[in-house]
């Protein structure tokens, strides 16, 4: 596999997104990222940090989130859950 140059790589990690797994998705997905998938993370504020926690020690580092419904509501409680607003 050839590696992105460090200055395309904020464009390479879009190729293909939500089309086909680009380069780093295949990567991803044979290096065992598919034993993640239909993971959903629900529960009170509380058990949503517990499992972001669990994930990060699992080596996880990053989570796509997809909130629905009133959106801004739905991204303050999750930002909120995790700690990522002061």
């Amino acid at each position: 596999m050839l590696e992105t140059p460090q200055a395309e790589r904020h464009l390479a990690v879009h190729d293909g997104h939500l089309l086909r797994l680009n380069q780093a998705d295949t990567a991803a997905w044979n290096a065992g990222g598919n034993t993640l998938l239909g993971h959903t993370l629900t529960g009170t504020a509380d058990d949503v940090l517990a499992r972001v926690k669990e994930l990060a020690a699992q080596g996880v580092t990053e989570i796509t989130y997809q909130p629905a419904g009133d959106i801004r509501r739905e991204l303050e409680a999750f930002a909120d859950a995790v700690g990522l607003r002061r």
